[in-house]
């Protein structure tokens, strides 16, 4: 009886072990890697990296860039581990990875692939998987609709589009890294891709109808400026989401108009530019059923203790909350640095 208690506790410790193992994988990079990758040693650097992709899948990072030595773990995590992973949490969103040559892509193409096809992926997440008709490297779908792509420079990506945008190794050697010619065809391409599949979504797809939409219902609130001034902040407050612009072109935009102070056209430039972005996250994630999202703040003195509170707080996209007398989403009022996390319809 005893050695048959024993095996009893220590199956059952097994399966604790084993489930704690399983939650942590689902949430976190760094152990999701540690779970469906025998035997990887773990350093600092790819704890940072991993913090840091962590926070790109959560929607606080919207551009990152990694600088590591050769053999350093860059490509396993970012091009590899991560995109597996963050398809596993959103199998229905879209990835594109990009490289100097099609090869590589296809590489990595392969490889995340494979990894969604496996036995331990599939322990994580279940019913996610390799659609039984995507046998691709370079173009595979997941079985709840999401998509990979995988292309070098000068391949045609025009028409496919991307929740997360992979570039890895855009230039070949130190020689074409050097190149002042080519990386700047390297990167006038790579950014015409994407402006040109953002465009597309907000002229012509039901998102940008949408963003289009809450702009209106908002335009009223602009009262510094004339309505005809105020619906042009907000058309270059959207175009600066294809384009990637700052919002000094607003702000000089404002300026002209001759009816505020520079440092007031400042922070019309400024809201509107991030209204701009929450309301696109909105439109999306309402297109997928999203019910709202949590309200995440920066931690440091420059945040208002009301916006500091509401960290981690859900809010239903169809009740902004009112904060010190301004109503609004997270980054949807004047000089609110803090910004929308969507809760998507199956977690």
């Amino acid at each position: 009886m005893t050695n048959s208690r024993l095996l009893r506790e220590k199956a059952k410790r097994a399966a604790q072990t084993e489930l704690a193992r399983r939650k942590a994988a689902r949430s976190d990079l760094l152990s999701f890697t540690s779970y469906t990758m025998v035997g990887y040693k773990v350093g600092r650097h790819h704890r940072l990296l991993c913090d840091k992709l962590n926070a790109v899948e959560r929607g606080e990072i919207k551009r990152l860039m990694v600088f590591m030595p050769p053999r350093n773990g860059k490509s396993e995590l970012t091009s590899k581990r991560f995109p597996a992973w963050y398809l596993g949490r959103n199998p229905d969103k879209q990835i594109i990875t990009a490289s100097y040559g099609a090869n590589l892509a296809q590489g990595f193409g392969r490889d995340v692939r494979n990894l969604v096809g496996s036995p331990e992926f599939g322990t994580l997440f279940p019913g996610v998987g390799v659609a039984s008709d995507s046998a691709a490297k370079d173009n595979w779908h997941t079985t709840k609709g999401g998509v990979y792509s995988a292309m070098g420079v000068g391949g045609g990506l025009t028409g496919k589009g991307a929740h997360v945008a992979l570039i890895d190794d855009p230039v070949k050697d130190r020689q074409d890294a050097e190149s002042i010619a080519i990386n700047s065809g390297h990167w006038r391409e790579h950014a015409a891709l994407m402006s040109r599949e953002l465009r597309r979504e907000l002229d012509g797809a039901d998102t940008g109808r949408v963003l289009r939409e809450l702009q209106a219902g908002q335009v009223d609130l602009i009262t510094s400026l004339p309505r005809e001034a105020a619906d042009r902040a907000q058309r270059i407050a959207r175009e600066s989401l294809i384009t990637g612009a700052r919002f000094d072109e607003l702000r000089d935009e404002i300026l002209r108009t001759g009816e505020v102070t520079e440092s007031r056209a400042t922070l019309i430039a400024r809201t509107e530019t991030s209204k701009a972005s929450t309301m696109l996250t909105e439109a999306r994630a309402e297109a997928i059923g999203s019910p709202g999202y949590t309200w995440r703040s920066h931690r440091d003195n420059r945040t208002r203790p009301s916006h500091r509170e509401m960290n981690g707080q859900f809010v239903a996209w169809g009740s902004p909350p009112t904060l010190d007398g301004l109503t609004g989403h997270a980054g949807c009022v004047p000089n609110c640095r803090c910004f929308a996390r969507p809760i998507l319809p199956y977690e």
